[in-house]
């Protein structure tokens, strides 16, 4: 089933890869998303990292809303399969990317990806024992919730930041983390 998806995000790929039209242009840049996940499920892992590498090549400097979603989802895809294989720092990189690519968006969606990578790469960073390189990684994650219209950030998030505050022993900014 995966390998018939393939041949089609393949086929889709070929017939509009150079067309200039933004709606087949989000079709191409989804089929190069899901030809890389269909390689994962596959467990041809180095061929699907070419695959997500080939798409943010591709339109990590669209300006398109749209086409930098699906390379923000896709930086996401990225990382998450890096650290699934072990690649740790190559993970953190990723998520690097994302964040980059998302830093001086106006976007809600785009800035709630980015901050999201910075919990990915801060609990990253957290099992490798870099606990300050987390620290900072979930302020800045909150740095970007607070530039969202977003009032409440996402659970996961305050989960992380209670972890980050309990290493720390700070249980008055726990308390005002949890209360907030």
């Amino acid at each position: 089933h995966y390998a018939n998806a393939i041949s089609a995000y393949d086929a889709v790929i070929a017939r509009f890869a150079e067309a200039p039209e933004l709606a087949l242009r989000e079709q191409v840049a989804w089929a190069m998303q899901g030809r890389g996940v269909s390689l994962g499920h596959l467990h041809r892992f180095t061929e699907e990292l070419a695959a997500y590498d080939a798409l943010v090549a591709r339109y990590s400097n669209a300006s398109e809303r749209t086409l930098l979603l699906i390379v923000a989802e896709t930086l996401s895809h990225k990382g998450s399969r890096l650290r699934e294989t072990g690649a740790l720092h190559a993970s953190v990189n990723a998520y690097d990317q994302l964040v980059t690519l998302v830093a001086s968006s106006q976007d809600d969606q785009l800035v709630d990806e980015g901050a999201e990578a910075l919990y990915e790469q801060a609990a990253i960073l957290r099992s490798l024992g870099k606990s300050d390189q987390s620290s900072a990684a979930f302020a800045r994650a909150e740095a970007l919730f607070a530039r969202t219209r977003v009032t409440r950030p996402p659970l996961a998030l305050v989960e992380a930041r209670v972890l980050s505050l309990t290493s720390r022993f700070r249980f008055d900014d726990i308390e005002r983390t949890l209360l907030a």
